[in-house]
């Protein structure tokens, strides 16, 4: 650090506090804003928690180097519940350490921390936002609170306890009869105060049912209820005239006579059909089926609208389970071992089978492919395969993209690689597997002899014969007379010129 008293640059003071980064512009505000809101007494809490629960004394680095490299973290979320996570690793490479933090980020979801209280692997490894990492650690000492087994000590908010609250039938009735603050209309607490005129002596009373008013006639109070009508003054008898009598009821419509099932009547009946389930009901009791449930389904949970929806039907057009079926089958006949239940995509998502199949065809082209459940791992697996489709000679514009088949974009770019590679296994020298694809057709090499050569060097070539491709000179003499033809001197013989534009001279 600087001697106090001593001038320093803005690019000095960044370079001492941010690690050598000098930052600018919006960079710099949001650092600063980030500093701002950081508190440093919060994060010697949460080194004191984590030296606590992990019985481990930290190094005297910040706490961001503490933690980097990932080892920490999991020892933490161990000590609140063993096995939790995979036992870290205490290798130096960038990849080991951040996979150590994604190992610790998956425990935290097994432990019931919230996904928003969790935070990026660069904004730990990077120095990114350190602040969401505390925020993460507060998270986490909460939820440990209800961990079985755990004893250590309390770190953040104090989970609330459930209150369960009970009602008696009373209360549940009242609550049931009561106007939402919706149905109470723009006023939200209207009542019927001022409705009535009580300056005059008018009998109230609760009108039959007949004449009560409806929702268009009470206005747009719409939940006047009639909390100040009088229920204890009663008419005088014969005051008020008597309700009208009940209309009788209408005839009951005749029932329709059978059908005889060898009559031609169509029934109603609705129908959708998505993939391999019905939907609909006989009788008239049509069941509305939503495009979206159908591209649920369909999709993978995934709802299409639009471009996106015509290219999924052009490509589920285009697929043929046919195909998909040999490719299965010539899998587990080249890498003799038996494929799941799940659809092709699922079994080749992780790129584990792809890696083992290139090696069956050729003995190390491709490394060991990783077990690891994370994505960035499947996809490098993924990758692997692809590299060796090049060793062995898959023309480029026969594979595919990651994401085609990680994230089931694109699985006829799939199947197309694996054709591809099954037809450039053929020529892989000591592959005696199962042949895949078309088969590649072999050079046939022709020989000629010197004789052969020399002829075709002195043939006309086809645009050398004229338009008529086998033009001879028959015609050009007249033999119908006798006359004399021979060949002139060269002294003699017309020029080019002198033999006009029929370009052919006769004697």
């Amino acid at each position: 650090m600087s001697p106090p008293g001593t001038f320093v640059s803005y690019e000095q003071r960044a370079a001492e506090m941010n690690g050598g980064e000098v930052l600018y512009g919006l960079d710099k505000e949001l650092a600063e804003k980030a500093a701002a809101k950081y508190d440093l007494n919060v994060e010697a809490a949460t080194r004191a928690w984590i030296e606590a629960v992990t019985h481990e004394r930290l190094g005297e680095m910040p706490l961001q180097q503490e933690l980097k490299s990932g080892v920490v973290l999991c020892q933490l979320v161990n000590a609140i519940k063993p096995g939790v996570c995979p036992k870290p690793s205490p290798a130096k490479m960038p990849f080991k350490q951040m996979e150590n933090i994604s190992n610790y980020l998956k425990a935290c979801d097994d432990l019931g921390v919230p996904r928003h209280e969790q935070f990026q692997t660069i904004s730990l490894y990077e120095n990114k936002n350190m602040l969401e990492v505390l925020t993460n650690l507060q998270a986490l000492g909460r939820a440990a609170q209800r961990i079985p087994g755990y004893s250590g000590p309390a770190f953040g908010v104090k989970l609330a306890s459930g209150y369960a609250r009970e009602f008696t039938e009373e209360q549940r009735r009242a609550a049931a009869a009561e106007s939402t603050f919706l149905g109470k209309g723009s006023h939200g607490q209207a009542t019927a105060s001022g409705q009535f005129d009580t300056s005059k002596e008018i009998v109230k009373c609760k009108l039959p049912a007949s004449t009560a008013p409806t929702m268009v006639g009470m206005g747009s109070h719409a939940g006047a209820s009639q909390a100040d009508v009088p229920r204890n003054i009663r008419p005088p008898p014969g005051s008020l005239p008597s309700p009208p009598p009940a209309p009788a009821a209408p005839p009951a419509p005749p029932k329709p006579a059978a059908v005889p099932p060898s009559s031609n009547v169509v029934h109603a009946m609705s129908t959708c059909s998505v993939g391999t389930k019905q939907y609909g009901h006989a009788g008239g009791n049509a069941t509305f089926v939503s495009y979206e449930q159908r591209a649920a389904e369909m999709n993978g949970g995934e709802v299409l609208y639009g471009l996106d929806k015509e290219l999924a039907e052009k490509a589920a057009a285009k697929y043929d389970l046919n195909v998909e079926a040999a490719t299965r089958a010539w899998i587990e006949a080249v890498t003799h071992e038996r494929l799941g239940e799940m659809p092709l995509q699922q079994e080749l998502k992780s790129g584990v089978v792809l890696c083992q199949l290139v090696n069956a065809i050729k003995p190390g082209v491709c490394p060991k492919p990783s077990p690891a459940k994370m994505p960035f791992k499947q996809m490098e697996n993924i990758s692997n395969y692809l590299k060796a489709c090049d060793d062995l000679g898959v023309p480029r514009h026969e594979q595919f993209q990651t994401i085609s088949l990680y994230e089931n974009k694109n699985m006829l770019e799939v199947l197309t690689n694996l054709q591809a590679l099954g037809r450039a296994a053929q020529r892989i020298p000591g592959y005696s597997g199962p042949a895949f694809g078309v088969k590649l057709a072999s050079g046939y090499a022709r020989e000629f002899t010197e004789e052969q050569r020399r002829a075709a060097a002195a043939e006309s070539t086809f645009l050398g014969k004229g338009s008529h491709g086998q033009a001879t000179a028959s015609g050009q003499f007249d033999t119908s007379k006798e006359i004399v033809k021979c060949k002139l001197p060269a002294s003699t013989a017309p020029t080019m010129v002198g033999m006009g534009s029929h370009a052919a001279y006769h004697r």
